[in-house]
Formats: C-alpha cells, structure tokens, sequence
C-alpha cells in the first residue's frame, strides 16, 4: 500500500516563486544548468558593482543590519556575516550530509571510486591557497588564504553544473 505525501502530512518541497518570467526561462532556470547560470551571472554582477564607482552602495549594502526576533530575545547581524556565519553553515551541513549519504550508500561506497572525487576536492582546497601565495608571496600567509578557499566551492558547483553531461560519470557535485 502507497500513501501520498499528503496522506503523511509531508509538506511540498520549498520553491521560489517565478510568475512573471516566461515558461521557458522558468523551466531553464528549474535545472541544475540554470541554477549555475544564475549563480555565476550573480557572481558577474556582484564582481562589476563591487569595483565600480557605486562600489559604496555594494559595502552599505552587505552591512545592512537585519535580524530574527522573538519577544525581546533575538539576533542581530548585518547582512554579511548573516551569510559568512549562518548560510555558509548550513550549507556546509547539506554538503556533509550528502557526501556521507554517497559515501555510504551512494557512487562513492567503492574506495576505487572515492579517489578522482577526493584528489578534486583537495586540488580544490590547495591550488587556490598556492596561487595566493604566489601572487601574495609569504611576507603575509594569515591575510587572506581562507577566504580563496571559501568562496572556491560555491564556484566550482556553478561550472561544474555548467559542463552537464561532458562532465565523467564518476564525478559527483552537490550544492
């Protein structure tokens, strides 16, 4: 016997509301693809406005204060480190999660197949670091290593998307 999500008392998955954009965009957009093209022409665009002569209005804009309240107790932060500090933990959580769902019963349960995914993601944590201390040198290693790191994932996933089936069946991303 089959029950619906509805009979379980499931709630439908979360989706953002895209009405007034064209059936066509709205279903290319719904792909993993389109998701990557909206990530990097985000990217694109925050890079353009970060180092134009508005460049003010992009500062005062990450530090626009926003919070969650309930009564008087609540917290308060300004829209970067809303990002640096709560997103970017929750989205290492789904990352986690899913590499140890792959790990254990996924693609990657084989130690054989776990080595290109591996060596990638360990590439990924050192050739940035290795870049920026070429171009930096080592007058000054603590000022800056984490945060090529940091951003190196979300931007990996987006080309990653990007590349669909020309991408090797082994290789696994998830964002």
């Amino acid at each position: 016997m089959t029950t619906t999500a509805a009979a379980r008392g499931a709630r439908p998955a979360l989706r953002a509301r895209m009405g007034t954009l064209a059936p066509s965009v709205r279903a290319f957009l719904s792909t993993e693809a389109g998701s990557a093209v909206a990530l990097l022409a985000a990217t694109v665009l925050a890079l353009v406005w970060a180092n134009s002569p508005w460049r003010d209005g992009y500062t005062a804009f990450w530090h626009t204060p926003a919070g969650v309240f309930l009564g008087d107790a609540g917290l308060k932060l300004d829209l970067q480190h809303w990002v640096n500090d709560a997103a970017m933990a929750l989205f290492f959580a789904v990352v986690g999660l899913e590499i140890n769902r792959e790990v254990t019963r996924g693609e990657l349960r084989d130690p054989r197949t776990v080595a290109v995914p591996a060596l990638g993601a360990l590439g990924g944590l050192l050739v940035p670091v290795a870049i920026f201390l070429l171009v930096e040198g080592a007058a000054r290693p603590r000022t800056g290593g984490a945060w090529s790191c940091r951003r190196t994932r979300r931007s990996s996933s987006a080309c990653s998307r990007c590349s669909g089936r020309a991408a090797p069946t082994g290789c696994v991303c998830s964002c």
